[in-house]
């Protein structure tokens, strides 16, 4: 199955979330390395905001930003001055290091494949292979995701965000990748949409297709590495967004008191528009499946 990787455009809009700025610097820490990674591993448009800023808000897990996006990493090597990949990994390790020495990082697949292609350039080809049905390469690429984390991720700890809503999922990303709003923050400005929702099927189709591919790597990453991550929905958020994120924190032996559970300041963007969208993928996927099934059987 043919997966197109890049289905998103980069975000021109990332220099206004606040947590991308200097102002969510922490004191310079200037250890070698942090003492501990608390690494997100996600998809976009799955909640990754909405749970990492709560780990954010309650403290002791650093502040998980996309630093290895397409989206974020050029503003942030620009506003650290850092020069190359070392020389930015240095920088996040001073600026994004919390007192208690927790580094937090939100990484999506497509992000880790460009740090792997940064760090390995003679091996590009096969980091860019579809790894399905090759188990062989898939190996091969998993042994350099490990190496990579293991030097830049201190003692790590993995959690692991997924939609189970795979439409939905799929609706979504297209819908902020053609408005350019990837967030609705309350009390800030919303900046007006780049454009207006068009529905597309195969868009749609082929974010299904992408998400689901992704979800499988990180999942066949994970069993390699044998890593044990703790895993998290956008469906459980969504429902009981406390119990959720205490859950979490619970998990990566950082509760403390019910201070760390603060109100989430992010705005649902779904709408009914969306639902429309939904509706219709469903209706013309059971056409086009019938049709097809039909010229199959009249072979």
């Amino acid at each position: 199955m043919q997966v197109t990787k890049r289905t998103i455009p980069p975000n021109t809009n990332e220099s206004r979330y606040d947590l991308s700025t200097t102002r969510a610097d922490y004191p310079d820490w200037n250890a070698e390395k942090p003492l501990r990674t608390f690494v997100l591993c996600s998809h976009t448009r799955s909640g990754s905001t909405l749970l990492s800023e709560a780990m954010h808000q309650a403290g002791g897990m650093g502040c998980p930003v996309e630093y290895f996006h397409f989206g974020f990493q050029p503003t942030l090597e620009n506003m650290w001055g850092a020069d190359g990949l070392d020389s930015y990994i240095r920088a996040i390790y001073k600026h994004r290091t919390d007192p208690s020495g927790s580094l937090g990082i939100k990484i999506f697949w497509m992000d880790v494949l460009d740090l792997c292609v940064a760090r390995y350039p003679e091996e590009k080809e096969a980091i860019n292979t579809e790894l399905e049905d090759r188990p062989e390469v898939a190996d091969r690429v998993y042994g350099l995701v490990r190496n990579i984390f293991a030097d830049i991720f201190p003692n790590p700890q993995y959690i692991f965000l997924t939609r189970r809503d795979r439409l939905r999922h799929a609706i979504s990303s297209l819908i902020s990748g053609q408005v350019r709003i990837y967030r609705d923050i309350s009390g800030a400005t919303k900046p007006a949409p780049a454009g207006e929702p068009t529905y597309d099927y195969d868009a749609i189709l082929n974010r299904i297709r992408y998400y689901a591919y992704c979800d499988a790597r990180w999942n066949e990453f994970f069993e390699s590495a044998g890593i044990k991550p703790h895993r998290v929905t956008y469906e459980e958020l969504a429902v009981d967004y406390t119990t959720t994120v205490k859950n979490m924190l619970v998990a990566m032996d950082n509760w403390h008191s019910e201070d760390q559970l603060r109100a989430p300041r992010l705005r649902r963007q779904a709408s009914r528009l969306s639902e429309e969208f939904a509706w219709r993928f469903l209706e013309e996927h059971s056409r086009r499946t019938s049709e097809n099934e039909s010229e199959t059987a009249s072979k």
